[in-house]
């Protein structure tokens, strides 16, 4: 029976040939969630998004007829956080055993085909760290990891809510006493999306939820409508009866959130210093016989408004323990 190979000593040991790329796990990014919002290049520190609003009536012709106080001017900060890591890494464990390549101290060490390898998977790696903070980020200046970089559209939402900015009074929110299953999730979003404002539901706006919640809009589409001429497929891509307006955002970065978001793409915004527009992990050669990956950048999210005429936030019920609803 052929020996067992769990560790890199036991490869080095071995007398077998071995596969000269290395094997890198499918790494879903950053991009997967903010192509779906506004990007702000350039920002290192705070930018300040301002909202406009306000009212102008034309009555009867009055000589005397003036009015104060037509419009408001809100400002929204967006800012963003410098964040940074460094990690070495000695290549020569891999070079001249495995991957035969002799390359062993000096500038050549970090030009090396596995370490460049290795710098494009640890950088996707960090683009699905942020993409799965981007809505539960919560900013701790003393934090270690991208969770703690930011304060995510969550955290935002939660903080709008305890204010009172995001309110059911307000038009801007729904609190959902109903847990969404597969056998009731078309009522559930049509509910939603009926309660919206009328500007909200006049233009063009993603639904931003979790991958689950989206299967079960699925299936429960599926069922209720059955075999009607229009339903000739599982997958749909906006909701019924908006019109083609509402266009569903399934994001795995939802998973695990507590709330949907329905706003036009614009008003989700995301501000970076460098990183995301390029290169976010680079190789330096500091010590004799290892290289070092590093990385920074500055990133932040913010609504450009929470106003009923471009947001809404729903808070879902959590799912009961013991299991879900199937069958219609």
């Amino acid at each position: 029976m052929p020996s067992t190979i769990t560790t890199l000593a036991d490869l080095q040991k071995s007398a077998v040939t071995y596969q000269q790329q290395l094997v890198q796990m499918p790494v879903i990014g950053a991009q997967d969630t903010l192509r779906h919002m506004r990007p702000y290049p350039g920002i290192l520190g705070r930018h300040v998004l301002t909202e406009i609003s306000g009212s102008f009536d034309v009555g009867p012709y009055k000589r005397s007829r003036w009015a104060d106080g037509a419009v408001t001017l809100t400002p929204r900060v967006l800012e963003t956080y410098l964040g940074n890591n460094a990690v070495n890494f000695d290549p020569n464990e891999l070079y001249g055993t495995i991957f035969g390549e002799r390359i062993f101290k000096g500038e050549g060490i970090k030009s090396g085909r596995v370490a460049a390898e290795i710098v494009l998977y640890l950088a996707a790696r960090l683009g699905k760290t942020l993409n799965m903070a981007i809505w539960s980020a919560k900013r701790n200046e003393a934090g270690d990891a991208t969770t703690d970089l930011f304060d995510g559209f969550d955290t935002i939402t939660d903080n709008e809510v305890k204010a009172g900015t995001v309110a059911a009074a307000k038009g801007n929110f729904t609190q959902l006493t109903e847990e969404i299953t597969d056998v009731n999730a078309v009522d559930q979003l049509q509910a939603i999306y009926d309660g919206l404002s009328d500007e909200l539901q006049g233009q063009a706006v993603n639904i931003y939820l979790s991958k689950d919640i989206y299967r079960k809009y699925l299936k429960d589409y599926k069922q209720t409508t059955g075999a009607i001429v229009y339903n000739d497929k599982y997958e749909q891509l906006t909701l019924e009866g908006s019109d083609g307006l509402a266009t569903f955002v399934p994001l795995v970065s939802k998973k695990g959130s507590q709330y949907i978001h329905i706003a036009p793409k614009q008003n989700l915004c995301y501000g970076f210093g460098g990183g995301i527009a390029g290169e976010t992990v680079s190789v330096e050669k500091y010590k004799p016989w290892e290289f070092t990956l590093e990385a920074a950048y500055a990133f932040g999210v913010q609504f450009a408004s929470v106003s009923p005429e471009v947001f809404h936030a729903v808070k879902i019920k959590a799912a009961a323990a013991g299991g879900a609803t199937t069958g219609k």
